[in-house]
């Protein structure tokens, strides 16, 4: 009886771990599923390629600047 008991107890914690274990993917799929509209991507797009084209400038200002002997910020 004693061997009984302890198969279910495992059993039932097993069956328990996989219930919450799916619903948390579930969750967190269609949290992910949300960010990847293509709405959103060609919003986190544009904002990348402005922050890289503004490096960009700064770095060619600063070149510019040491080629000119330009000592001004």
């Amino acid at each position: 009886m004693k061997f009984v008991v302890k198969k279910l107890f495992w059993f039932a914690l097993g069956a328990l771990c996989g219930v919450f274990g799916y619903e948390r993917t579930k969750r967190s799929v269609a949290e992910f599923t949300e960010r990847l509209t293509p709405a959103n991507m060609a919003s986190n797009l544009m904002e990348q390629v402005l922050k890289i084209v503004g490096r960009l400038g700064k770095a060619l200002r600063a070149a510019t600047d040491v080629l000119l002997g330009d000592d001004t910020p």
